[in-house]
């Protein structure tokens, strides 16, 4: 008879309370294992590449990275700046492997003709932070440092087979991202693959994706916006307010057919607060709250027209207004509760730009500094402020309990020819706002009032006070 251990109370419940944990543990044990061995699978594939040493061969590097590539014919490339009318081949990225987000991934050539040479590029964001120095280590190479200007971050590189062999940089930026670059120049040549596409796919696609983002009146939901787009995106926990997200970039985890990754951005401020470029910390100032996505379109994978579109916002029966169109593209609008504008450009007769931009609750925008007329804020009866005025007042100040406040600055101001009474009147409105701010518990040290001032450019012909909202 085979004699069964016996377990007494407590080491029973002790082994239950392992066998638990260890649950919890295998399958993040398993996450670390299968995040290690992509990390290595990278650092193996990106190994080959140096040693293949030719960034052109496009076959290469499809099969060695595990990246999707559409190589076009010959073509003239959309530019940005200037005009290049001359044929080259284009390539352009359609998967992603597991070692790299979608987000910043693409390949590029670009022809010297001065130095008969080009320079092919291949970069792209890893799912974990790349440790180069490592890389260096286990390939026996050097690695060079080098520091961004405005201590933007920095760099690590190394330069494989000399001056014409390929030079891999990882970059640290000091907000903490990363991404790496592989470059390498050569005489003046294309990329080249054993497949080149030149099918068009159909727009409708692509076309009922942006009516279907501008009919939801609201960017600000990624996970709709990640839907409708067939994609997903991963936003930072850090980044989220009561399971919404607030702040900063969607990542694109995976290719959307049809738009080129290395262009696509997808930003949302639901702060509010915008501090102005500056090489130091400078406050930040009361803005709008706003979304932006923007889909670089291959013209050469989808064609898309702006009649297209159009035909796609009347289908919908969504109420919106041309706002422009010349040879480039156009500008919509569409405007509900917040407000979404479509910019697009063109390529020849094809679409290659989407950029939407919102501006959330557009009830109360405004065009910074804020500005409050005399006619429209101080009621003709009384003298004092009207309702909007107090309104706006109100508004400002529970957008400001958001933040630090470091001050509220009301200036007047007026143009050259302003009559006495009109600048009187003027004064008169600085120094009721300045009141309602008190009066609603903004301390007096916060308020800095300023009067007689003469604008660069006017915002009105006459003289009007405007209002500008600020972090310490």
């Amino acid at each position: 008879m085979i004699q069964m251990p016996s377990y007494s109370r407590f080491n029973l419940s002790r082994s239950i309370l392992a066998l638990f944990f260890l649950v919890l543990l295998v399958p993040e044990a398993a996450r670390c294992s299968d995040t290690l061995n992509i990390e290595k699978g990278l650092e193996h594939a990106l190994g080959e590449v140096l040693a293949h040493n030719d960034l052109a061969d496009i076959d290469f590097l499809e099969n060695t990275l595990g990246v999707g590539f559409r190589v076009s014919k010959p073509v003239p490339v959309p530019y940005w700046f200037g005009k290049d009318d001359e044929l080259h081949v284009r390539v352009m990225v359609t998967s992603n492997p597991p070692s790299m987000l979608a987000e910043g991934l693409g390949y590029t050539s670009e022809t010297d003709d001065s130095k008969h040479q080009t320079q092919f590029q291949l970069h792209f964001i890893p799912r974990s932070r790349p440790d180069l120095r490592q890389w260096a280590a286990d390939w026996n190479v050097k690695v060079t440092e080098s520091m961004f200007t405005e201590a933007a971050g920095s760099a690590e590189s190394i330069q494989w087979g000399g001056p014409k062999g390929i030079n891999i940089q990882a970059s640290y930026f000091t907000g903490g991202g990363y991404d790496i670059a592989l470059t390498q120049r050569k005489d003046s040549a294309e990329p080249f693959s054993s497949h080149v596409k030149m099918d068009l796919i159909p727009p409708v696609s692509l076309v009922r994706q942006v009516g279907a983002l501008i009919a939801a009146g609201d960017l600000r939901n990624y996970v709709r916006t990640a839907k409708i787009l067939d994609t997903t995106l991963n936003v930072d926990p850090e980044a989220m307010r009561n399971g919404r997200w607030y702040y900063g970039s969607a990542m694109l985890d995976s290719v959307i057919v049809g738009i080129d990754p290395s262009s696509f951005t997808y930003r949302i401020d639901e702060f509010g607060w915008v501090s102005p470029p500056a090489f130091f910390v400078v406050p930040a100032h009361l803005s709008n709250r706003t979304v932006d996505l923007n889909l670089g379109v291959d013209v050469y994978h989808v064609c898309v027209s702006s009649r297209d579109i159009e035909a796609e916002l009347k289908r919908r029966s969504i109420n919106f207004t041309l706002e422009s169109r010349d040879s480039d593209g156009a500008i919509y609008s569409a405007t509900d509760r917040n407000k979404i504008t479509l910019r697009i450009r063109r390529f020849r007769k094809c679409v290659n730009a989407i950029d939407l931009s919102q501006i959330t609750d557009v009830e109360h925008s405004f065009v910074m500094p804020i500005v409050f007329s005399v006619p429209q804020s101080v009621d003709a009866e009384s003298g004092n402020l009207n309702e909007a005025a107090i309104a706006r007042v109100e508004w400002i100040i529970a957008r400001a309990k958001s933040v630090q406040l470091g001050g509220i600055d009301i200036d007047q101001f007026q143009s050259k020819y302003v009559s006495a009474s009109e600048q009187s009147d003027a004064i008169r409105l600085a120094q009721l706002l300045s009141k309602a701010f008190l009066d609603r518990g903004i301390r007096q040290e916060r308020l800095k009032t300023q009067t007689g001032l003469h604008p660069e450019k006017p915002m009105t012909n006459g003289a009007y006070v405007t209002v500008d909202a600020y972090t310490q």
